[in-house]
């Protein structure tokens, strides 16, 4: 990902063959000029060998640049592996139509590559943070249950306690009233406990669609 991404320079294939074939041209001419100039033209031995130490030299300098350039139609992964100057001399690759490049999506990629990182470190964040943090919100509903369970509990012995001075009829009529009240705060409370636990394997299940993503994105 890294590779496709770091500032190569963009070229067509026939573009850079163009580039090698002008700077080969131009040397060769160089070179015969300065043969003539010492009256060496007629020495062909040693032309053919200056010509041929320039051209690989030449060859050399296009196939060292290669981790440096972007070609139309050759993926980054067989030009990295490749002989620049093969492919220079390949006509089926010289006359192959390629599509022109889309620097557009190639900064629309940069910018998802870019969200895509910035997805994984929020990711990888709530991975560690958010079990401790449900597991410690479900441990204080629960606590917090189980104590206006104790206190409704006081409550009604409270009650009972304070009943024993009233008379009969006020005395069961308090009791009634304070077990239906008792009742239904233990059936709000156990409501309670119910959604508690029907929401841990959901939160759980959520849990692991956060990890199999993160395990996902990390390939």
């Amino acid at each position: 990902m890294t590779d496709t991404l770091h500032n190569r320079l963009h070229l067509q294939l026939k573009e850079l063959n163009q580039l090698r074939q002008s700077i080969s041209s131009a040397l060769q001419n160089k070179i015969q000029t300065h043969l003539d100039d010492i009256e060496y033209n007629n020495n062909k031995d040693l032309t053919k060998v200056v010509e041929s130490i320039i051209n690989e030299f030449i060859d050399d300098l296009f196939n060292s640049i290669k981790y440096s350039i972007d070609l139309d139609g050759i993926s980054i992964e067989n030009l990295n592996k490749s002989n620049i100057i093969d492919i220079l001399n390949n006509p089926l690759k010289l006359n192959e139509k390629v599509e022109p490049h889309d620097f557009a999506l190639d900064d629309k990629l940069r910018d998802l590559y870019a969200k895509v990182e910035i997805k994984i470190e929020q990711v990888t964040k709530l991975r560690k943070s958010k079990p401790n943090e449900v597991y410690n919100i479900y441990e204080t509903m629960y606590i917090e249950n189980l104590n206006d369970i104790d206190k409704l509990i006081d409550k009604y012995i409270n009650n009972q306690s304070n009943g024993d001075d009233e008379g009969e009829a006020d005395k069961e009529d308090a009791d009634e009233a304070n077990y239906d009240d008792l009742k239904l705060d233990l059936e709000n409370m156990l409501q309670d406990l119910v959604e508690l636990k029907d929401s841990v394997p959901e939160t759980k299940r959520q849990l692991e669609n956060m990890s199999n993503v993160l395990k996902f994105v990390e390939k």
